[in-house]
Formats: C-alpha cells, sequence, structure tokens
C-alpha cells in the first residue's frame, strides 16, 4: 500500500503569515492540513538547531496534563504523541504522519524549512517530487524584529529590561540570519523545484489584498476558490508578536545586515510592496 505524500510545503519565512495561511487554508474542503502545524522535520535532519524528538516529549507531557483538565483538543494531542513517540526519525516516520489525510492538497507548514542547506531542499526533493512550494518574504528588517521579540516575549510580558547586547545576540543568531536569507532560499527553490511547482509570495499582499492571495495560491494549487469560505477568517491574526518598539540603533545594525536582501526582493519581484 503507497504512502500518502505531502503534496503542499509552505517553508517560510517565519513571522512571514504562515500561521494565519495555516488557519485560513484549513477551511477549503480540499486542503488537509495536520492537527498541530510545524512539523519540522527536514530542518532537525539537517540544521539539527533544536532537539524536536526531546521537545516534543516535552510538549507531550505538558499537553496531557492540559487535557486531564478538559484544555487540550483530543486530535491535536493525539497527533503530538505519534510525533514524539518513534524509534526512528526517518521518512517512513515523517510519512506516516499523513496516513489519515484525505483530502486533494496535503500540507506540511514548517517554517524552519526556509533555513535549510542545499541538501535539506535535494532531500525534499527526491522524497516529495510532485510538492508544490510556497514560500512567503516580509520585509527583513521587521521579520528579523518580530522573531525576536517573540523569542524574548516573557521578558517583555514581565517588563524586564533587555540590553541593545542582549538584542544583538539574538539577532545574530546563525538560525535567525538563515530565516531572513532570501537570497539563498529562492536560489535553492529555484534549483530544486520547477517553476509550476514553486510560488513566491510577499507579506504586503497577504495584509493588504488577502482574498486575493488566497485567490492566488488556490489557482497555484489547483483547487477552487470561494470565497465565501475564507471571508470570516482573512482579517484574523495569528500568533501575532508583543509590540515592542524597534530601537533606532537596532534597526541601523539590521539595515546593514539585512539591507542586501531586502534590495534582492525589491528588484527580483518588482513592483512589489515590502514595508510591512
Amino acid at each position: 500500500m503507497s504512502q500518502t505524500k505531502p503534496n503542499f510545503l509552505c517553508i517560510g519565512a517565519q513571522k512571514a503569515g504562515t500561521t494565519w495561511l495555516y488557519n485560513i487554508l484549513q477551511h477549503h474542503p480540499d486542503i488537509w492540513m495536520p492537527p498541530m502545524k510545524e512539523i519540522h522535520y527536514f530542518d532537525y535532519l539537517h540544521l539539527k538547531h533544536i532537539d524536536w524528538p526531546r521537545k516534543r516529549m516535552q510538549q507531550l507531557q505538558t499537553a496531557l496534563g492540559q487535557f486531564i483538565k478538559g484544555n487540550f483538543n483530543y486530535q491535536k494531542l493525539e497527533f503530538l504523541a505519534k510525533m514524539a513517540v518513534t524509534e526512528k526519525f526517518d521518512d517512513n516516520y515523517y510519512l506516516s504522519l499523513f496516513n489519515q489525510a484525505n483530502r486533494k492538497i496535503v500540507a506540511d507548514i514548517t517554517p524552519d524549512y526556509s533555513a535549510l542547506n542545499s541538501q535539506g531542499f535535494a532531500h525534499i526533493a527526491q522524497l516529495l517530487p510532485e510538492a508544490k512550494i510556497i514560500f512567503i518574504m516580509r520585509n527583513p528588517i521587521k521579520r528579523a524584529w518580530s522573531q525576536a521579540v517573540m523569542q524574548r516575549r516573557k521578558d517583555i510580558a514581565n517588563q524586564k529590561s533587555i540590553s541593545h547586547q542582549e538584542w544583538i545576540e539574538v539577532l545574530n543568531n546563525s538560525r535567525n540570519y538563515r530565516l531572513s536569507n532570501y537570497i539563498e532560499t529562492v536560489e535553492l527553490c529555484k534549483s530544486y523545484f520547477t517553476r509550476e511547482n514553486r510560488l513566491f509570495l510577499i507579506y504586503d499582499d497577504i495584509c493588504d489584498r488577502p482574498l486575493k492571495t488566497i485567490e492566488k495560491i488556490c489557482s497555484f494549487l489547483e483547487i477552487n476558490y470561494e470565497e465565501k469560505v475564507f471571508t470570516d477568517y482573512v482579517n484574523q491574526k495569528f500568533n501575532a508578536s508583543p509590540k515592542y518598539e524597534l530601537p533606532v540603533k537596532i534597526e541601523s545594525f539590521l539595515q546593514q545586515k539585512l539591507e542586501i536582501q531586502s534590495s534582492f526582493v525589491q528588484e527580483t519581484f518588482a513592483p512589489v510592496s515590502f514595508k510591512k
């Protein structure tokens, strides 16, 4: 019996609308979304920046406690257990996560995939040769700052002072930089996936023209677009970072570090709005 394979991957970027996309597209009758967003398979194998098997076990322990109190969905708990409990973290394990999928489009939305190296993209192309890839790009300075604020959200909530050097350390993290390295991600997408199987989107369009963006995605995935399916959800916000003003010195630091990425996107995909 052949295994069900994902045929649609959204690979990021992080803090560029991927959670919004996950929540919106799961309302389409032809799309199967995992009960929990972000599988983190390819990035764990090829980047090793986070010990996902260990983290999944920790998440499962927490979720069990919440479930006992009636605060956690059973379907999500079952899927989390499936992700956490495995003898081998291999392709068969990954594909087994989708064996309940029963719709035309089977999705994996994991924004960390945008940080993959060439070996990681080659692995996706080899395992999922029919997959369609979406990559959403956001103004790299706004994206990096939003990610940094998310990472320090507990300190912000507790009104803890965060020094200039502490922010620099967060922003200089190699993983954080790779998530804003649009030049490399775009080139790898072009190297491993055909023009028909890749779609590059701009975050500003999600903000300014959400229904038009969804219509474009549906056309790309070759499924019907019905506006009434999405109108109740497109203006909702999901997984928003806390509001925290970007210091002038940090903005200057990010401009020097990421201006080349911003220029690349504006020149390659012109004309685009790339401010948000």
